[in-house]
């Protein structure tokens, strides 16, 4: 296997393995290689355990592009500096025992051009003396104006020739030697230079742009400066990877496998799609999961490091079906060798604007959970809108939120508790309470200096029989999560969300926006 990626990346992968580094000695013209020991990125006891188990690198997200082949692989490759190579085996089979690297070696011969150029102005120089000599020996060789002073006895005297005859005689040939040097020439040189190809001549673009640069040298004690982050991926990493998720997604719905789907699904994205496996193997009615499509990518928001955890963010839309909305996956690499995972799968709402964020080859920063920089700190947006849900206009935080194209509260905000409440008997009562949701806060920055913010809360509403002897009933998907339609003692029901906000900088008069959410049945239990 040949993979070929960002340096950073392929030294990340290597990790704290030993590897042979194979480079160029300029002194010997010569190929080196020598054994060394990478450093290992720093990572968590579980995630350091999970990465050193991954020991195949073929399919990892890191790679630019990979080949694979057997016995040997040839490849030509066109990379910028920053960029390296790994050629490696399964990760058990033995590696590459030998490698060869060859280069197209410049042929240029800038100095042609001009010494061609010279030399054919110099050959038309040349002949046009010699056209001049040979013009000028002729007249001196000529006939002699000047007759004999006596008097021409008249039975010597030669018949006077024609003037007509004499000018045709005298001049005709004379053009014709003229036309047949000179057109020679012409032809020659413009054949001369037009087979001259651009590496004949010198590069006066490149000699025009170029500039000293300035020689770095060491300063003991001097702190080594960091290169700038670089964007996680690139646009056609992302896709990629979407690709993959989608692909995943489709394979584990269709067989309603969680081990499947935990290949590329983590924390609420999981949960939710694992219950409502279970709901359908005990036999419910459920309505399916949200496809997942692998193409367009619309939008692709890289974090800019050269770190780990990584964040990415990508929006896609269905092709297929445009009455599906554009989904939203914030998408998680713990570890080097591990891969992308969603954190979040979320659906926008019909009218979101996502606001102006960096180019894909710029990439966005991570907003610190407790910034205040932002009209609401990250780690609080989304217990903020679970008391908007709760409490409606009398929440201390509704006048931070916009209710503009906020769908969710009018399914299962305050009027729709209410209503909750007074559907209920009198033998029974109801409760709502929420928590934060299984996935961590992701915030990541706009343009405006705002921030893309992901939360996920569980709500859960508990049915309690107020009577004795009496009992509360569900039904649907519950009641084949619970497995009876009937408790004594109490239902306990939570559903899960996945929130996506625009939040303002500190300062803004705009409102927090919400962009999309998506919901789940989370768990149905049975009180004690």
């Amino acid at each position: 296997m040949l993979a070929y990626a960002r340096t950073s990346d392929v030294l990340g992968w290597v990790g704290g393995s030993p590897y042979d580094a194979v480079g160029y000695s300029t002194a010997n013209d010569a190929l080196t290689a020598e054994q060394e020991t990478g450093e290992g990125v720093e990572l968590s006891a579980d995630v350091a355990t999970a990465d050193a188990a991954v020991v195949d690198p073929r399919g990892s997200d890191l790679w630019l592009e990979q080949f694979e082949g057997t016995g040997s692989i040839s490849v030509a490759l066109d990379v910028p500096d920053d960029v390296s190579i790994l050629i490696a085996s399964d990760g058990t089979a033995p590696a590459a025992d030998s490698v060869r690297v060859s280069w197209p070696v410049d042929t240029a011969t800038p100095l042609a051009g001009p010494l061609l150029l010279g030399g054919a102005i110099f050959l038309l120089i040349g002949l046009g003396l010699y056209v001049w000599a040979f013009v000028h020996l002729r007249r001196q060789h000529g006939p002699r104006r000047k007759g004999p002073q006596g008097r021409i006895p008249r039975g010597a005297r030669r018949p006077r020739p024609r003037a007509g005859i004499q000018a045709s005689v005298a001049s005709t040939p004379l053009r014709r030697r003229r036309g047949a040097l000179v057109l020679p020439v012409v032809l020659g040189t413009t054949v001369l230079l037009s087979g001259c190809s651009s590496d004949y001549w010198p590069d006066l673009a490149a000699g025009a742009s170029a500039a000293p640069t300035a020689s770095v040298t060491a300063t003991p004690g001097a702190e080594p400066v960091a290169a700038d982050p670089t964007p996680v991926v690139t646009t056609q990493q992302a896709e990629a990877i979407v690709a993959e998720v989608s692909d995943v997604a489709s394979r584990a719905d269709a067989a309603r496998d969680a081990g499947i789907l935990a290949e590329r699904f983590q924390g609420e994205s999981l949960t939710e799609r694992t219950t409502n496996y279970e709901v359908i193997a005990k036999g419910g009615t459920i309505d399916p999961p949200q496809a997942i499509p692998g193409s367009p990518v619309s939008l692709v928001l890289p974090q800019d490091t050269e770190t780990w955890p990584r964040l990415v963010t990508a929006v896609v839309q269905n092709s297929a079906d445009t009455t599906q909305a554009p989904i939203a996956l914030m998408m998680s690499q713990a570890s080097p060798r591990t891969d992308y995972k969603v954190d979040y799968a979320i659906s926008l709402e019909a009218n979101a604007r996502i606001p102006d964020v960096a180019p894909v080859t710029v990439g966005t920063s991570i907003v610190a959970p407790d910034s205040r920089l932002m009209k609401l700190a990250p780690q609080t947006v989304g217990s903020a809108y679970a008391d908007i849900l709760a409490n409606g206009d009398s929440s201390q935080y509704a006048g931070l939120f916009s209710p503009d194209g906020d769908t969710l509260r009018g399914q299962v905000g305050v009027d729709k508790k209410n209503a909750d409440r007074e559907a209920l008997p009198d033998t029974a009562s109801i409760e709502f309470s929420n928590k934060p949701g299984t996935s961590p806060t992701i915030a990541l920055a706009t343009n405006d200096s705002g921030a893309l913010v992901a939360a996920s809360i569980a709500e859960t509403s508990t049915v309690r029989p107020t009577a004795e002897g009496s009992t509360v009933s569900t039904s649907g998907a519950s009641q084949s999560l619970l497995g009876t339609d009937k408790s004594t003692t109490g239902i306990e029901t939570t559903y899960g969300y996945q929130l996506l906000f625009y939040v303002p900088p500190v300062g803004s008069e705009e409102k927090i926006v919400m962009l999309g959410w998506s919901q789940g049945l989370v768990s149905v239990v049975q009180l004690p």
